[in-house]
C-alpha cells in the first residue's frame, strides 16, 4: 500500500488591515501558532500541507481576540466551546470521516476498526465498503466488502459517535480504498496501517507504574554526602536538593515490590545542576551525585531480580545553559563547531536575549536543541541508546510535542533494534495524543483529559456520574481506536498538583485509587501517594482543613514535590488499600481482558464491570452527595472482595465517597 500524500490547504481570513493574525489548531497542536500573511489589505492567508484528517482550528487576532472562520466546514461544539473544523480528504457532512490513524486502525491480527461521527439528526449509515485487491492487476480485481454494521457508541454535543469493526481480515489480502454507501464515488485512499509500529510490549498490560522523583527519594546511608543537600524538613522549591540517589532506590525495592507495583519510572538521571535534572549538561553520563553508572547498573540488576521494570525519563528537547556545547557557542560565537546544535537567530548570541536564540518559554537558561538531522540529534540519540544498552526496560520521553516527528521515529527504530520489547512512553499534554503518538511512534501516552475528568468527579464533585462517564468515553473515542494499553492513566505526576492537594480529603483519594485500579489501562502512581503525601505548603491541610502559607509563590515553591517520608513498617490506611488493590488487580480479572462496561451512572453513583472468560467483577463507586445509596441489583451469591470507606457488615449500603467490589457468578 502506498503512503498517503499530504494535501495542500489554504486558509483565509478577512478583517482590518495591519493586524497580527495567527492560525491556531491541530497543526500539530494548539501550542504552536502559525503566523498568517497579509497578502493584500485586510486579506490574510496561510498555506499548509496536511495529511488526510479532521483538524480543529481558530484564528487569533493581535494575540488576544479569537475568531471563527466563516468559511469553515462546521463548528464543533462537542467540547463545550466552538472550534472550526477542517476536513482534509474523507467524507463531508452528514458523515464526518477522515482516513487518518485517529479514526481507523488495522491490527496485526487483521481486525480493522473504524470511528466516524455524524450529526445528531443525520441518517444512520448502515454499512461501509472496503475495496481489496490491486486495481491495476487483472489477476486480483477489487472486491467490495459490504454490510459491515455500525455501533452507536454515544451521542454528545449534537454528534453521534459510531464504531465499526471488521474481524479477521486476512493480512495477506491487499486492500486500497474504502467508501460509504452514501458516497460511492468518493473512495478514500487509506493510510498505512499501524502494523509497522506494532503493539505496546505485552508486559505493559495492566501495569502499575510507580513514578519516583530521584532527588525526592531517600539517599543510601552508604553514599558519600552531597554538599548541596538541605534538611528534609526544609521548604520544597525548584532549587532544593534533598539528596535522593540511585542506591537509595535500590535499597527500597523490597518496599516497592510489597506495594504490588510492576515497574518504576525515574526522573532523568543524567548530569544536571538542578534537582529535577530535566536540563542536562551531559547526556552521556549518569550524574555522579546520584551514584553514577555503577549505581545505575546496580539498580537495574536488582530490579530485574525483583521482577520490576525500570523506565527512565529522558529530556532531550532542551539542555541547561551550562552544557559545554552552549558555553562554547557563547564563547566562540560563529566560530563554534556547536552553533548548528541550537536555533540561533542572530550573532552574537547573548544569554537571555530571545532575539539571538530560542529557548524554553520564560527560561533563557534552557536553550532548545536543534533535533533535525545533524550532530545534536546524533548526540542525543547516542545518549538514549546507551541507556538501552545498559538494560532499561522503557523510556519516558519528555515533551514529545516539542521535537520533529522524524526524530522520534528514528529513535524508535534505533532503540527497538537493541530491545524489541522496550517501552516508549510519551508525555503528550494535548487532547490529540492519538495523532501525535502515531506520527512519533509512541507505545503509550499520558491521558491528561481523563485526569481532568477524574478531578471533577472524585475530587471536586463538580460533575455527576453520567457526565463523568460520557466525558471520559468521548475523549477515549476521539483519541482513536486503540487498545487500552495505549492510554496511561494517572491521578497526578511530578508536573501537576497532587490529587490529594486538590481533593483535600483522604476518602476521595482512596475512592479515586479504587476506580483507577479497576480500569484495564496501565496506570501511573506518583511516589508517596500511598502514605499519603500531599502538598500542605500551599494547599489546604487535609487533616486540619485550614490553609497553610497561601501567599507562597507557586513558581518557587514545590509543595507537591516534597521529599518521600520514611518507609514505615506500620502501614497507613491508604497504604493497606494500595496493596489490596494491586493484589486484586493482578488476581481477579486477567489483564488480557480489556472489557470495561458501564452498568449504571446515576447522580453520584457509577457502577462498572470487568468481564473475562471465567471472571466477572463489578465495582460500585459513590463519589458524592450527602446520603448513602442502597445497592439493589446485586445477585445473592455475589462475593464482596473489597470495601473502601464503608462498613463491611452492611454490604448493600454505599456511604458518600465509598466503593465496593464484588465477584459475580458466571
Amino acid at each position: 500500500m502506498s503512503e498517503v500524500s499530504c494535501v495542500a490547504v489554504a486558509l483565509q481570513w478577512s478583517g482590518p488591515s495591519g493586524q497580527y493574525v495567527e492560525l491556531i489548531g491541530d497543526f500539530p497542536d494548539w501550542h504552536h501558532p502559525i503566523t498568517m500573511t497579509e497578502v493584500e489589505p485586510g486579506k490574510y492567508e496561510c498555506h499548509l500541507k496536511l495529511e488526510p484528517g479532521l483538524y480543529r482550528y481558530k484564528f487569533r487576532v493581535n494575540q488576544q481576540t479569537w475568531v471563527v472562520d466563516p468559511n469553515a466546514l462546521l463548528l464543533d461544539h462537542t467540547e463545550g466551546f466552538s472550534n472550526c473544523v477542517l476536513m482534509v480528504g474523507g467524507l463531508l457532512k452528514p458523515v464526518l470521516f477522515a482516513p487518518d490513524r485517529q479514526h481507523w486502525t488495522q491490527w496485526e491480527d487483521g481486525r480493522i476498526v473504524i470511528h466516524v461521527e455524524i450529526s445528531e439528526d443525520s441518517p444512520f449509515p448502515s454499512s461501509l465498503c472496503l475495496t481489496c485487491g490491486d486495481e491495476s492487476s487483472p489477476h486480483t480485481p477489487p472486491q467490495p466488502i459490504t454490510s459491515v454494521p455500525f455501533l452507536r457508541v454515544m451521542t454528545r454535543g449534537k454528534r453521534q459517535l459510531l464504531r465499526a469493526e471488521i474481524r479477521r481480515w486476512p493480512t495477506s489480502v491487499p486492500w486500497t480504498h474504502m467508501h460509504f454507501p452514501q458516497a460511492p464515488n468518493n473512495p478514500f485512499l487509506l493510510p498505512p496501517p499501524r502494523t509497522p509500529l506494532g503493539q505496546p510490549p505485552k508486559w505493559l498490560e495492566g501495569a502499575v507504574l510507580y513514578g519516583i522523583f530521584v532527588d525526592r527519594w531517600h539517599r543510601s546511608p552508604n553514599s558519600p554526602p552531597d554538599p548541596r543537600v538541605e534538611s528534609r524538613k526544609s521548604t520544597s522549591t525548584a532549587e532544593t536538593f534533598y539528596g535522593g540517589d540511585l542506591d537509595g532506590i535500590t535499597e527500597s525495592l523490597d518496599y516497592l515490590t510489597s506495594l504490588g507495583v510492576t515497574g518504576i519510572v525515574l526522573t532523568p538521571v543524567h548530569c544536571s545542576p538542578t534537582p529535577h535534572r530535566y536540563d542536562s549538561t551531559d547526556l552521556m553520563t549518569i550524574d555522579p551525585m546520584i551514584g553514577g553508572k555503577a549505581a545505575f547498573l546496580r539498580l537495574l540488576e536488582t530490579a530485574q531480580q525483583h521482577h520490576l521494570k525500570v523506565i527512565v525519563d529522558v529530556s532531550v528537547t532542551h539542555i541547561n545553559e551550562q552544557h559545554p556545547a552552549f558555553q562554547d557557542v557563547l564563547k566562540q560565537q560563529e566560530q563554534s563547531p556547536y552553533r548548528s546544535w541550537f536555533y540561533i537567530k542572530d550573532f552574537p548570541v547573548e544569554r537571555g536575549d530571545a532575539s539571538t536564540y530560542s529557548y524554553y518559554p520564560t527560561h533563557p537558561e534552557l536553550p532548545w536543541l536543534n533535533l533535525s538531522p545533524g550532530e545534536a540529534r546524533e548526540y542525543t540519540l547516542q545518549g538514549i541508546e546507551q541507556l538501552v544498552e545498559w538494560g532499561v526496560d522503557g523510556l519516558r520521553l519528555d515533551a514529545v510535542e516539542e521535537a520533529p516527528d522524524d526524530f522520534w521515529q528514528e529513535l524508535r527504530s534505533r532503540v527497538r533494534q537493541r530491545n524489541p520489547d522496550l517501552l516508549l512512553l510519551g508525555e503528550i499534554i494535548s487532547d490529540k495524543p492519538g495523532r501525535l503518538s502515531e506520527q512519533r511512534g509512541m507505545d503509550t501516552v499520558t491521558d491528561f483529559q481523563h485526569r481532568e475528568a477524574m478531578l471533577d468527579f472524585f475530587a471536586r464533585s463538580a460533575i455527576d456520574a453520567p457526565e463523568f462517564w460520557d466525558r471520559q468515553l468521548f475523549y477515549q473515542f476521539r483519541m482513536g481506536p486503540f487498545d487500552p494499553s495505549f492510554r496511561l492513566l494517572f491521578l497526578d505526576n511530578h508536573d501537576v498538583s497532587r490529587f490529594l492537594s486538590l481533593a483535600i480529603r483522604y476518602d476521595r483519594l482512596r475512592l479515586a485509587l479504587a476506580y483507577l485500579m479497576f480500569r484495564p489501562e496501565p496506570i501511573w502512581i506518583t511516589y508517596g501517594t500511598e502514605l499519603p503525601l500531599t502538598g500542605e505548603t500551599t494547599e489546604t491541610n487535609p487533616q486540619t482543613n485550614s490553609q497553610t502559607n497561601p501567599q507562597t509563590n507557586p513558581d518557587k515553591i514545590w509543595p507537591d514535590r516534597a521529599p518521600m517520608p520514611p518507609l514505615k513498617k506500620n502501614a497507613t490506611q491508604t497504604q493497606t488499600l494500595f496493596r489490596q488493590l494491586t493484589h486484586l488487580r493482578r488476581s481477579l480479572v486477567p489483564m488480557q481482558s480489556p472489557i470495561l462496561r458501564k452498568v449504571q451512572a446515576e447522580e453520584h453513583l457509577l457502577v462498572l464491570e470487568r468481564v473475562a472468560a471465567q471472571t466477572q467483577l463489578r465495582g460500585y463507586f459513590h463519589a458524592g452527595g450527602d446520603s448513602p445509596v442502597t445497592i439493589l441489583d446485586l445477585p445473592e451469591d455475589a462475593q464482596q472482595v473489597l470495601t473502601i470507606n464503608a462498613p463491611k457488615e452492611a454490604p448493600l449500603s454505599l456511604p458518600p465517597h465509598s466503593a465496593r467490589w464484588f465477584l459475580l457468578p458466571i
